[in-house]
């Protein structure tokens, strides 16, 4: 399913929100999670902390905009 087809499945547009990204199942982030650490921290170049990354920035730039206005 690519970005789009997420996009119309959850219902981004319908409720007016920011699609933020999609994590991708991946068996690492669930061992990490089980042991307590953090799969940005053990595997900082896989695709699921790349995408974590990048939702942590798109959130960064909405508070900082945000902050911004008011």
């Amino acid at each position: 399913m690519n970005e789009q087809e997420r996009k119309k499945y959850l219902g981004v547009d319908d409720y007016g929100v920011q699609f933020l990204g999609s994590i991708p199942i991946d068996i690492n982030t669930r061992i990490f999670s089980d042991k307590g650490e953090a799969i940005v921290i053990e595997k900082p170049d896989c695709e699921v902390t790349k995408v974590f990354k990048s939702i942590v920035d798109l959130i960064e730039i909405h508070y900082q905009e945000s902050t911004i206005k008011n």
